[in-house]
Parts: C-alpha cells; structure tokens; sequence
C-alpha cells in the first residue's frame, strides 16, 4: 500500500479539484464558472475534459498510417482542452501539446501516449497519421506523444490511449488545481462561487486523490483487517506462551532449586526455559513463512505494478516473532530463576 501511495501515476493527483457538470444548468454557466476559477491567485491552472484518469474510459477502433483498413486498434480515449495537460501535470515525452492559438479550428490533431507508440512500433510518431473507424479519409495527425500515465489503479496494466483536442465549449468535467498552502481560503472562494452562478444547485464537487484511493478501497479494508487480527493473534499468542512457562516452570521448580544449589546463575537458568519455548517458535517460523510467502505471492497477482518479494521482510518477522516470545517467556522465568533455592526445596 505504500507502493500505491507513493508510486509515480504519470500526473499529480494531490490539490486537484474536479467538477462534473451533466446537469443541463450547470454546463450552461461553466464558461463563467471556468473564467472565475482562473481569475483566482490560489489556483494554479483550470482545464475541461471529458474524462479523468480513475474513471471509466470509451474506446475506439482506429487504423494507423502504415496498416491496411483491416488492422482495427481497440484504444481508450477521452478529449482534452489544450491547459489540461499542465493542469494534471502531465508530461510530453515527444512533441507538442495542444495549443488554443496554433490549433484554432484545427480539429485533426490527437496526442497519443507512448504506450500506443510502442505498440505501433512507431520510432518517430510525430507527424503520422490515425484513422478512425468509419468514413473518416482524412485521419488526424499525431502532433505529440505523452509519457504514459495511470488511467486505472495499480492492478491494471497501461492500455493505449488516444487523446482528442476537446471542441471549444465542449466538454461537461472542470478541473482545477490548487496552489499547496492555500486550500482553505481558496475552498471558500470555489464555494462562495458556485453559490452565485448555482443558488439551487448543491455545492458538488471531488478530489482527485480521493477517487484514486477508492480503486483500492477493498486492499486497503483488508489491510486494515490483516491488521487488526494479526495483532490480536499476537497478544493471543503471548497469551499462550506467558501460561505456558508459568505451568513449565512450576513443574520444574525441584530442578531450577538444585541447579542454583550447584552453582547455576540466574541467567543460565533462564537460557534453559527460554531455549525450550524458542525451538518451538523457529518450527512455527519454519511452517508459517512458506504459506505467508505463497499468499503474499498469489495477492500481489492481482496488481500490474507491484512490489517485489523481499526475503529480508521474512527474516525481519521471524525475528520479531522470536524477540516476542523470548520477552514473554522472560519475563515468568526471571521470577522462578531469582528465587531462594531454600525456599524451592524445603518442600521437598
């Protein structure tokens, strides 16, 4: 889960502010909404879209240059504004972004991320040229790549993706970022806003980083789970241990008294018990350790990006384990090994 957290998405979820506007008197005041939001010195960029990474994404068949009409490619898609890519703070790998100035009624150009470039074996896909299905003679030229990012969570792998320059007045998801430090003021002033330009409408809005966590709401429910009993097992565990040397050393008691009459010292008398109680912890170890390697194994299969199994993690709970164990079982025998071996034995 750490891995998740902090893993590189190809974009910066955090401080980012998102608004879906389907409602027919929502989408007819984003224009003015959108004007607000840019105007504002604690946001650092607002753009529309069709689409987010985390959501659900349409795909479309196209035919590159250089393939026959046969060769359909399934690919997700979504359409952009050309400040959306600064906004989400994503990175072109190869050429340009869109641009309001250059591509003023220029509606066939397309980004693709590099995904779709390596599955085209395209080198320099700069400047070629994508159909789409239907009558489309034309195509759309290529005239940047973006670095790929995480449209899903984690467990899915990265599918290509075509990006369309999203029409002027189009496009019903606002998105916006906000300056790191200046959250507060700035929530009030987005509030204060949609209350005057939407007085009937429900201040409604998402953070990005929020729907992100929701695609691994179920991992993280069970880590917290994991947790929760394992630590139960623990406490249970040292439950059990704790009684144990109680009952071990009470029917050892004539044994630890001649000891300490023939010189033994309190220490050497506690290595003894506690040796007998951490032999049966290495065989638990020794049991336990392949089965919780196999599980960890099989759970991670469930992940496209994922941690690597480390050996040293297994060790390092062995050793707790044993650490544990020699703390609980210590703590019993130091009474029965510190005691007057007279008083041990005049019962005898």
């Amino acid at each position: 889960m750490h891995f998740i957290q902090k893993k590189d998405l190809g974009y910066n979820k955090d401080q980012l502010i998102y608004f879906s506007m389907s409602d027919q008197t929502l989408a007819g005041g984003i224009d003015t909404f959108q004007e607000k939001l840019t105007e504002h010195t604690g946001i650092e960029g607002v753009a529309r879209t069709s689409n987010l990474p985390g959501r659900t994404f349409g795909r479309t068949g196209v035919t590159p240059e250089g393939t026959s009409e046969d060769d359909i490619y399934i690919w997700r898609n979504f359409s952009i504004s050309p400040a959306f890519i600064p906004t989400m703070d994503m990175k072109i790998a190869e050429g340009r972004n869109f641009d309001i100035e250059i591509d003023s009624g220029n509606d066939g150009i397309v980004l693709i991320n590099q995904t779709a470039a390596r599955q085209l074996g395209w080198e320099t896909p700069i400047g070629k040229r994508i159909f789409l299905e239907g009558n489309d003679s034309l195509g759309s030229e290529v005239i940047g790549v973006v670095k790929d990012f995480h449209a899903d969570g984690l467990q899915q792998p990265i599918e290509p993706i075509i990006i369309y320059k999203l029409p002027e007045g189009t496009g019903r998801t606002l998105v916006a970022r906000i300056k790191k430090g200046q959250l507060p003021h700035t929530m009030d002033f987005i509030k204060d806003t949609w209350k005057e330009l939407y007085p009937d409408h429900p201040f409604d809005y998402n953070f990005l980083d929020e729907l992100f966590d929701n695609l691994y709401r179920r991992d993280i429910r069970t880590g917290t789970v994991v947790n929760i009993f394992s630590a139960f097992a623990i406490f249970v565990a040292c439950l059990g241990l704790f009684g144990l040397a109680s009952f071990s050393t009470s029917q050892r008691l004539k044994e630890i008294g001649i000891r300490r009459v023939m010189g033994a010292s309190s220490i050497n008398i506690t290595k003894l018990l506690v040796s007998n109680f951490l032999k049966w912890v290495a065989l638990a170890n020794i049991i336990a350790l392949p089965l919780a390697w196999i599980a960890s194994k099989q759970w991670l299969q469930g992940f496209s990006y994922k941690i690597n199994l480390n050996v040293v993690t297994f060790i390092l709970a062995a050793l707790i384990s044993i650490f544990a164990a020699i703390i609980t079982v210590t703590f019993q025998t130091l009474k029965v090994a510190h005691s007057n071996p007279a008083d041990i034995l005049k019962y005898e």
